[in-house]
């Protein structure tokens, strides 16, 4: 029986990450600009559980101009009403944040281009749907062959999308299928993009809630494929996998709380991202970019090595994928 607390661990951002703020863990100081109301709607078009984006509307994304690029995710109809205005709101802000990436090292390598336009790219090919904090998702959302179950608290939000696509492998060749809003959808990789929000979430302020998709949506990327062993160690008895890369998992740190593992894991791209905010976002308040800098700090220390990694000792990140299965028996 797989169980949420099994996998927390793995996949989790604890609130206890962001709900300090000052300066511990460095980053970079936020440039002082005047304070000012972003006002706005939360909303979003919303049509038998399904969102295409906010609707604060006007206000141009990116850099240059141009119409505000829409972040176009599913939401799932078993959302809270305080979930789904959280989520709208966070998606809203997101989705009008003038910032500019060129400013921030390895900022493009991981978004592919420097503007909103390209994050809200990045975050649809790695996050297609958004579930309740009360959805059991491996008990009653990913249906099983004829064959076939798996509570989480002080979190923000988590990505399991690679254990489903395990799943999928384990079952091979019927596979599992994913169901949303009614429609039961295929399971091809760990690019499924299943996020689901916490109870922290809600509680949490826009642009931590922005940083927390970022983050997450990173946890749906297998650059180098899975291993076979653990396909079969998680679908027979559940244990965790031994290749963190794939999925991006997370290990623990001393203090007890998640981190990475290696260079360019989701701490790493949360806190790039986190920097983008605080140094570069025209259209965020003082106070927002206070939240980021807030969230830089605290992430800076989870991210493996993130001076070495901004310093190239790593490379460049890799945000490839692959839906092979290596057999490693």
């Amino acid at each position: 029986m797989k169980t949420f607390n099994q996998i927390l661990p793995l996949l989790v951002i604890p609130l206890t990450l962001i709900a300090c703020s000052g300066d511990s863990g460095g980053g970079s100081d936020p440039v002082p600009q005047q304070e000012e109301d972003t006002g706005g709607t939360s909303g979003g078009t919303t049509t038998g559980g399904t969102t295409t984006g906010g609707t604060s509307g006007g206000t141009t994304g990116g850099t240059t101009g141009g119409s505000q690029p829409n972040f176009d995710v599913t939401l799932d109809s078993e959302l809270t009403s305080a979930e789904r205005i959280s989520v709208n709101n966070s998606i809203d802000h997101l989705e009008s944040m003038q910032i500019d990436g060129s400013k921030i090292a390895y900022f493009s390598e991981i978004f592919g281009g420097n503007s909103t336009s390209n994050v809200v790219t990045y975050l649809e090919r790695r996050a297609n749907y958004i579930i309740s904090e009360f959805t059991d998702i491996f008990g009653t959302r990913v249906i099983y062959p004829p064959s076939i179950t798996k509570n989480f608290q002080g979190t923000l939000a988590i990505n399991p999308s690679v254990l489903i696509w395990y799943d999928d492998e384990y079952f091979a060749p019927e596979g599992v299928r994913f169901l949303t809003n009614g429609s039961a959808r295929n399971v091809d990789s760990s690019r499924l993009g299943v996020i689901q929000i916490g109870e922290a979430f809600t509680s949490s302020d826009a642009i931590i809630q922005a940083i927390t998709l970022v983050h997450e949506a990173r946890h749906s990327d297998c650059p180098d494929g899975a291993l076979l062993s653990d396909v079969i160690a998680w679908g027979f008895a559940g244990q965790f996998p031994q290749n963190k890369k794939c999925g991006q998992l997370h290990g623990e740190c001393p203090d007890g709380n998640s981190c990475d593992v290696f260079a360019w894991g989701p701490y790493a791209i949360g806190y790039i991202y986190s920097l983008s905010i605080v140094n570069t976002c025209t259209s965020c308040t003082i106070t927002e970019r206070q939240q980021a800098q807030a969230a830089a700090n605290m992430w800076q220390g989870a991210a493996y090595d993130i001076n070495g990694s901004m310093n190239g000792v790593y490379g460049p990140p890799d945000m490839g994928n692959s839906n092979q299965v290596r057999d490693d028996l």
